[in-house]
């Protein structure tokens, strides 16, 4: 078989042969995660489009004098097996069902993950990742595990009057403010407040108690406010077509996350690698747009 350049990036080029073998891989790795089989064009376009990604990194580096060491190979592939929490015979038999050994994977995976990320380094001075947006992040799992839970609740209703004016719903509203901070006071007893105030004759007999509830029972507003308590905790009045609702969260019923404290160093590397690819991704758009290719 007689090899040839496939495509030309550049001062330098990448032979079919390159584009045949990491095509092959790239087809078992998908039939390992996937349990399907990659069309072999698929494959080859894929594989072509990666090689030439890395080559226009490795030129980058040469340029920049960036360098990868063995240590740091060495280095990043033990933190890859504590991570996976796996012994070294372990993984080689892992990339042999890819059709890879361990020397390949070194040479080929890591230096080019490591490459990647030491010239972006140097380029954008590392992603722009702080602890509140870890928070936000945070606070958006927490609020989609939450609306997937039911919930137990109850409830103090401020009735307003269909035809209630501006001034009358703004007075209905202080008074449920006035009710909520009562409710909010240590030691209060929300059951003999929503006995004693609540316009919800039902309710009102059973110390306001609502009942259990399943994502989509309640009116989108009130979900839209028990999703943001913690247990125990009381809203600020909620409107609805009936009045103003203040609502104590009794008891959610989702699986258990960790705190933010617990969380925050995961959730600042997910963050931080998720920068990395978009600067990544913006830098071969523009190094694509400034070299040039040919595909043979």
């Amino acid at each position: 078989v007689v090899d040839y350049i496939a495509i030309i990036v550049d001062e330098d080029v990448i032979l079919m042969s390159e584009v045949v073998e990491k095509a092959q891989q790239m087809a078992m790795q998908w039939q390992a995660m996937y349990s399907e089989t990659l069309p072999e064009q698929e494959a080859v376009n894929m594989a072509a489009s990666e090689l030439v990604d890395d080559m226009l990194f490795k030129q980058l580096a040469r340029k920049m004098h960036v360098t990868i060491s063995s240590d740091q190979i060495d280095n990043a592939l033990e933190n890859q097996l504590d991570t996976r929490g796996i012994t070294l015979a372990e993984f080689e038999e892992a990339l042999e069902a890819q059709g890879m050994d361990l020397e390949t994977y070194r040479n080929k995976v890591i230096k080019s993950q490591l490459l990647r990320y030491e010239v972006l380094g140097l380029k954008i001075g590392g992603p722009k990742v702080t602890e509140a947006m870890a928070r936000d992040f945070y606070n958006q799992q927490v609020a989609s595990v939450r609306a997937e839970a039911s919930v137990e609740i109850a409830d103090i209703l401020v009735a307003t009057p269909e035809d209630a004016d501006l001034i009358q719903l703004a007075e209905f509203r202080k008074e449920a403010e006035a009710i909520a901070t009562l409710a909010r006071v240590p030691g209060a007893d929300f059951a003999a407040l929503a006995a004693e105030r609540s316009d919800d004759e039902a309710s009102a007999a059973n110390g306001g108690l609502l009942g259990k509830f399943s994502p989509g029972d309640l009116p989108e507003v009130v979900e839209g406010a028990v999703v943001k308590l913690d247990e125990g905790e009381v809203s600020d009045p909620v409107r609805t077509s009936t009045g103003y609702h203040v609502i104590l969260l009794v008891k959610r019923h989702a699986k258990k996350v960790k705190s933010f404290e617990e969380a925050k160093n995961a959730i600042l590397d997910q963050l931080a690698e998720e920068e990395m690819i978009r600067q990544e991704t913006i830098l071969l758009k523009e190094l694509r747009r400034t070299t040039y290719i040919q595909v043979k």
